[in-house]
């Protein structure tokens, strides 16, 4: 052979050969770039091509440059001049050629070829291992199932606005808010509904509070917001006012409407404390602090709140020991049938006489039961307590009372809470009809199903069921026909102002009527005055109790009553007798209301008379009244106030205003809200003023029934 031959086949064997490294460069994952001494680019194999969205032919000749802009010409030559000691790895970004950035790990190493020494980069996609890697930074400083800040994340902003605080002179708030009974509605809803519900309630938060706020979830149902450069702690007693107000707005969850509320508790730094973990701590015992108050209203830390946690603890051992030490009693407050004026049942109270802190408040106590589990062995002993003695009542030949005791949501929530009532009626031997239990609204409604089947066993076993303080919480009207509930309990909240509030006089005869619909009688309580005795009276309400007929009595003082077989005030029982129709007479001058009475002195009609629209309730409240004649000007309530309030609460009344100078847009007023029949200028003639009261005793309404 000769050596142009040899020549021809050492060619073919090396193009071959350059024709398979090609073919294995070309379909390599990684993108392979040749780049020249000049910077620019020689090759580029298929995958990087389609990795960066050009043809081979738009990158050949290029500036490496154009893809990767921190490489130019002259960090390539520093680049190669640091791999005399070996390759070089560099983690950077491509830019493709719609612009978009691809992260990339380059091995840059030397290449020696024809043209002189180049750079090979390998380059690969690292898009995925940098995904993982935010994630996992994410998952570290953020709360999965919500997407909020965690621990770690909170306490670094709440360190960052602590600083920036101390050196502008501004105030950091910390608000610990957790939401009351999740656990009840985890029991209720399960796992998956209640975590949409956490997420829920997290959007709702953060769209209360300010861009530079942040919001986190702890753990299980506590959140933790901080609210950065404050000026006033005003404002954050308002935005705690405004979370909690999104999250009790009420939400629906796998099909069922949710009625969430919280506990919102508020640390302020500096006054607070002047570091993280301080400021969460006094957060966290304020938010405890608000659990307790009355309205659950968000609450401020304070320094005498570490002696109250102190305090609630020792609390809570003296309260394990007082069941053990005899030192809880029950007062009874007896229950009032108002067509009879005689007690017909007694409501069990539980008292507490501490041996050195004497008589411990109910409000105190009870709350600590039933957030300790104390309450179950309580509620037992109450329950057994009570039907002992309503049995040793019978015993002793006194009346046989119904034995009203309250459950906690704890004791109705037990699966066998029928069997304990069993046990304890077959143990003092107290016939179940005489035992009636009650419970509240929100109770039942934490399961509806449980609740009805709960009280249809009860009711089998002859037990009677109170819903009491309704009309304070879901009063679900769809529901409570459901439920074999032998007797709604008015909350004394509404009885308070019943006699001169409008809307609290209108949602107690609405109660009277939806009972009365439902074949259940009604009791209700907190009833402190004649006034308000003699309005429920009039209204058909069933039933009473409260002090204006006897405090809750030991039982040695209540047998002493029972003893006595008398009604409790006079005049409670027996029919009422026939009465002329009554006038009312309102003004706070006296001249006119004598000159009315003498002018009506001789008609067939009884004269009452006020000085003002609240006396003037007082009297309406205790008398059955037919016209009201009422002055227009008169301090603290105005006539059209006055008439106003009486159109509400005393419909069939006639109403006749009279002024001595009115204006036209105050008359349209007053005979439009006021319900006016007819109004009389000042001054009024006597035969003037006796003809329209007998006209309007003319077209009276007959009391009923």
């Amino acid at each position: 052979m000769t050596d142009s031959g040899q020549g021809n086949t050492a060619q073919g064997q090396a193009a071959m050969q350059e024709q398979r490294l090609r073919q294995i460069v070309d379909q390599a994952t990684d993108t392979f770039i040749v780049i020249d001494a000049a910077g620019c680019i020689a090759d580029v194999n298929a995958h990087g091509c389609q990795n960066l969205g050009y043809a081979r032919e738009q990158l050949i000749g290029r500036p490496y440059a154009l893809l990767d802009p921190l490489q130019p010409p002259a960090r390539l030559a520093e680049l190669t001049t640091a791999l005399a000691t070996g390759p070089l790895t560099i983690e950077t970004h491509h830019r493709r050629s719609d612009g978009s950035e691809l992260p990339v790990e380059v091995r840059f190493g030397a290449l020696a070829t024809g043209d002189g020494p180049c750079l090979l980069a390998i380059c690969r996609d690292i898009s995925e291992r940098r995904a993982l890697e935010a994630q996992l930074r994410f998952q570290s400083t953020h709360d999965l199932l919500t997407g909020l800040p965690n621990r770690n994340l909170l306490e670094d902003r709440l360190n960052m606005a602590v600083a920036h605080a101390r050196r502008r002179s501004r105030l950091v708030g910390v608000l610990c808010l957790d939401l009351i009974r999740f656990k009840q509605l985890v029991d209720t809803l399960g796992h998956t509904a209640t975590d949409e519900l956490l997420r829920q309630i997290a959007r709702r938060l953060i769209g209360v509070v300010r861009p530079g706020d942040t919001v986190s979830r702890q753990a299980g149902d506590t959140f933790v917001i901080v609210l950065d450069e404050l000026v006033a702690e005003e404002r954050a007693s308002q935005i705690a006012g405004r979370l909690r107000e999104a999250v009790t707005t009420p939400l629906t969850v796998a099909g069922q409407e949710v009625y969430p509320d919280a506990s919102i508790g508020i640390a302020v730094f500096p006054r607070d404390g002047s570091d993280c973990d301080t400021l969460l701590r006094h957060a966290a015992a304020a938010m405890q602090r608000a659990r307790q108050h009355p309205r659950n209203e968000p609450q401020f830390y304070a320094a005498a709140m570490n002696t109250w946690a102190t305090e609630r603890l020792g609390l809570e051992g003296k309260l394990r020991r007082a069941l053990d030490g005899r030192e809880l009693l029950l007062h009874y407050q007896p229950q009032i049938e108002l067509s009879t004026g005689h007690i017909v049942g007694t409501e069990a109270l539980l008292r507490w006489r501490h041996p050195e802190l004497g008589m411990v408040s109910p409000a105190e106590f009870i709350p600590l039961a039933e957030e300790t589990g104390l309450i179950l062995p309580i509620g037992d002993w109450v329950l057994r307590t009570a039907c002992a003695q309503a049995r040793a009542w019978r015993d002793a030949g006194l009346p046989e009372l119904r034995m009203c005791v309250n459950l906690s949501a704890l004791q109705f929530a037990q699966p066998d809470l029928a069997e304990r009532v069993a046990a304890v009626l077959a143990e003092t031997g107290l016939p179940a009809t005489a035992l009636e239990l009650e419970i509240t609204e929100s109770v039942l409604m934490r399961d509806v199903e449980a609740a009805a089947a709960m009280i249809g066993t009860l009711n089998d076993m002859g037990v009677q069921l109170a819903l009491d303080d309704f009309g304070t919480g879901y009063s679900s009207l769809a529901y409570l026909k459901r439920f074999r509930i032998q007797r709604l309990k008015i909350d004394r909240s509404f009885v308070r102002d019943i006699t001169t509030d409008p809307d609290d006089a209108a949602i107690t005869l609405a109660v009277i009527a939806l009972a009365h619909s439902l074949r259940k009688s009604v009791i209700a309580e907190g009833v402190e005055t004649e006034e308000q005795r003699h309005f429920l009276s009039e209204r058909g309400c069933d039933e009473v109790q409260g002090f204006y007929f006897s405090r809750p009595l030991p039982a040695e003082e209540l047998t002493e009553l029972l003893a006595g077989r008398r009604a409790l005030a006079n005049g409670l029982g027996g029919a009422e007798t026939e009465e002329p129709p009554t006038v009312l007479l309102v003004d706070d001058d006296p001249v006119f209301t004598t000159f009315g009475c003498s002018v009506l002195r001789n008609e067939a009609c009884r004269v009452l008379s006020a000085r003002s629209g609240r006396e003037a309730l007082d009297l309406l409240a205790r008398n059955r009244v037919d016209v009201i004649v009422s002055d227009q000007v008169m301090p603290e309530m105005d006539g059209a106030d006055f008439l106003r309030r009486t159109r509400a609460l005393y419909p069939n009344a006639c109403r006749i205003m009279l002024s001595g100078s009115t204006s036209l847009q105050s008359l349209i007023s007053s005979i439009n809200e006021g319900g006016i029949h007819k109004f009389l200028e000042k001054p009024v003639t006597p035969e003037r003023l006796r003809t329209t009261v007998r006209e309007a005793l003319a077209r009276r309404t007959p009391p009923t029934g």
